[in-house]
């Protein structure tokens, strides 16, 4: 279940971003779309709250040290540095739209679709 939390708060995140450009552009009001750099970027922290909070508590059960499969550790390894990296770029992007969002209305933007 928290899997699927984790994953609806980066889906939803990515979203609102799309969305708010989409109509920003097509209001001409950017402000939204500044607004959902914010958005992004409380949403990817709450994400990885959760998932600090999952792992405490697998390796607080499962005596992570002692008992967890090899499999397990490799997991970890191999993925933990692939999101951080993602978690990363997802924040740095989220702070410039929440900073400088506004300002792609003043270049003349207008996608029609």
């Amino acid at each position: 279940m928290r899997k699927f939390c984790i994953y609806l708060l980066y889906i939803t995140a990515i979203l609102v971003v799309f969305f708010s450009f989409l109509y920003s552009n097509y209001s001409g009001d950017w402000q939204w779309f500044r607004r959902s750099g914010g958005i992004l970027t409380v949403f990817i922290i709450l994400a990885n709250l959760i998932t600090l909070d999952k792992e405490k508590v697998y390796m607080q059960e499962h005596n992570f040290a002692r008992y967890a499969p090899s499999n397990i550790e490799e997991e970890i390894k191999r993925f933990k540095p692939i999101k951080i990296i993602i978690d990363s770029i997802l924040i740095i992007t989220g702070t410039l739209i929440q900073s400088y969002g506004d300002l792609i209305g003043n270049f003349s933007i207008n996608l029609s679709f």
